[in-house]
């Protein structure tokens, strides 16, 4: 009788690597002997210094903060590990100690996957063996120097963390082994296409450009929950128009545009446009994380912050990534880029939770404005605030109440953006002065007297 248990939990590896590599009945075998651990959040998983365990680890659900630990100072996370991700690893065939600390960030599943099984796999298996060897620090996704890729099996000093910013400079690794299809293809030849390519992803192409793309996610969200049949064809599953780069995509750059996206893979063509040839694709764990002050990292540690205090200590690591491109050199052009989308990040993020905590739901739509420096996307260093709100227009009767419900609300918002290292605004430019919390009509009426208004201050509030 098959043990249902093991079978949903070879059907969870099979998706990711390097457990996609085996057999089914070799992911079976290994299910069977796997210990599930259920963890709330903040609870330690290992921590520096601690004796090796006789398993690693793959997150099932929930996250995983990794922390660098120095002497007399607080633990510094470097990364995080979402569902699919293993940590734990390397100290098992290095035979060291822990060097970082693992500590669910949230409510966790964890699966516990015993050395001994596993470690056959690894070393009769050629590709399995030649994946961790030559993919270990992104799989487990610890930011370990350049110099120590691929001594996974050896046992070295310990591990220093690199810090070089240039890093994200460097030109973003593209994989030539992709799956195409057409738009009639079915759900099913296709999936059975990345299967036995061992890819996580399929192009929809047209004349050999790219017209769509499918992952794994959108199976496992369409397909396996019986939303759509097999038979069904790819184009209804994919996702378009497709985000495309050119060969010379940087790290960074690769990292900008999946943020902003919302993405984890990128298409790669000849010019950089979906009008031209397929050449390649980036997927998120083709980024190597080599630092622990990145903006990947960053970011994703910003939309999980669940308080100001957890946005305050982030922003300090922006501060400090800051530095580090001020300090190599770096354009200032793209400096700002990527200190804007995380600064806008951190905006949104405290705007979210700030609605969650008011008593009374949305009266209705509104619009977060950045001003200054931010909304020209010139904001690098401390500044102050400078934001307004416009709410859409509602019945007379009922104007005043929603003001003062979003004048509550960006008071809220403008407070924990101060805590965070957003200074309020001396001349009190902010959405939680009435004067910049205002409906549409409101907003159109007071600009236009601005613009017909030939004085300095309605000048500079019309350049502001």
């Amino acid at each position: 009788m098959t043990n249902s248990i093991a079978a949903r939990i070879a059907d969870f590896l099979e998706n990711y690597p390097p457990f996609s590599l085996l057999e089914k009945s070799e992911l079976l075998q290994i299910s069977e002997s796997i210990t599930v651990f259920y963890f709330e959040a903040g609870k330690m998983i290992f921590k520096k210094d601690e004796q090796v365990h006789d398993q690693f680890y793959i997150v099932q659900k929930g996250a995983v903060d990794l922390q660098k630990v120095e002497e007399s100072k607080e633990p510094e996370t470097i990364d995080k590990c979402d569902e699919g991700d293993i940590f734990g690893l390397r100290p098992l065939f290095a035979k060291e100690n822990y060097q970082i600390n693992a500590i669910t960030d949230e409510e966790s599943v964890i699966y516990g996957i015993p050395l001994n099984l596993f470690k056959p796999y690894a070393i009769n298996n050629p590709e399995v063996g030649d994946f961790l060897m030559e993919s270990f620090a992104s799989n487990t996704r610890n930011p370990y120097s350049e110099k120590h890729r691929g001594r996974l099996f050896t046992d070295e000093e310990e591990i220093q963390l690199n810090k070089d910013p240039l890093f994200e400079l460097q030109p973003i690794p593209i994989v030539k082994k992709m799956v195409t299809v057409s738009r009639n293809t079915s759900i099913q030849k296709a999936a059975t296409l990345m299967s036995e390519r061992k890819v996580g992803s399929v192009i929809v192409v047209e004349d050999k450009k790219p017209v769509g793309i499918v992952t794994d996610v959108d199976f496992r969200e369409l397909v396996a929950t019986g939303i759509l049949p097999i038979t069904s064809d790819i184009s209804e599953v994919m996702n378009s128009p497709v985000i495309c780069y050119s060969k010379n995509l940087t790290v960074a750059q690769a990292q900008l545009a999946m943020m902003k996206h919302k993405i984890n893979h990128i298409c790669i063509t000849k010019d950089g446009t979906p009008n031209t040839k397929v050449k390649g694709i980036v997927s998120e764990h083709d980024i190597i994380v080599s630092q622990g002050n990145n903006p990947a990292v960053l970011m994703k540690a910003i939309n999980r912050a669940n308080s100001t205090k957890k946005l305050k200590k982030i922003r300090t690591k922006i501060m400090l990534l800051l530095d580090g491109y001020i300090k190599s050199n770096i354009p200032v052009s793209h400096i700002s880029t990527i200190i804007f989308e995380l600064n806008d990040a951190t905006i949104k993020r405290t705007i979210t939770r700030c609605i969650d905590k008011m008593e009374e739901p949305l009266p209705c739509s509104f619009s977060w404005m950045s001003l200054g420096s931010q909304g020209r996307k010139e904001q690098l260093l401390l500044t102050d605030q400078d934001n307004a709100l416009v709410f859409e227009n509602v019945e007379e009767e009922k104007l005043e109440e929603v003001r003062a419900y979003f004048l509550k609300l960006a008071k809220k918002v403008t407070k924990r953006l101060n805590i965070i290292g957003y200074q309020f605004c001396p001349a009190e430019m902010m959405a939680r002065n009435d004067k910049y919390c205002l409906s549409l009509s409101e907003w159109k009426d007071q600009f236009s007297n601005w613009v017909t208004t030939s004085g300095n201050d309605e000048i500079l509030l019309c350049q502001i």
